[in-house]
């Protein structure tokens, strides 16, 4: 029943949510100064609709090291990217 009030950071970043009592109970937020970003499903997929160029997507795990690529779209073009990590590269 409790909660916690906190400021969002004033430029794009990340936040770390933890309970002082209780170490597995944590969280992270992160924000962005644009409106393209997403989550991934149960199976790791993700759909991001982004305008025609070129863009650099960036994923983002908390145990896990980041990892980017440009990529070019194309209108009415879908572009398939795959990433996997190696099991010794989790923090």
């Amino acid at each position: 029943g409790m909660s916690l009030r906190k400021p969002l950071p004033a430029t794009p970043g990340t936040l770390q949510v933890k309970c002082d009592v209780h170490p597995w109970m944590r969280a992270v937020v992160r924000t962005f100064d644009h409106p393209y970003f997403t989550t991934t499903d149960a199976q790791g997929r993700f759909r991001l609709e982004v305008p025609e160029g070129t863009h650099t997507v960036q994923l983002w795990h908390d145990r896990l090291p980041e990892a980017s690529w440009p990529i070019t779209v194309k209108a009415g073009e879908t572009v398939r990217l795959e990433q996997s990590w190696e099991v010794g590269a989790l923090r």
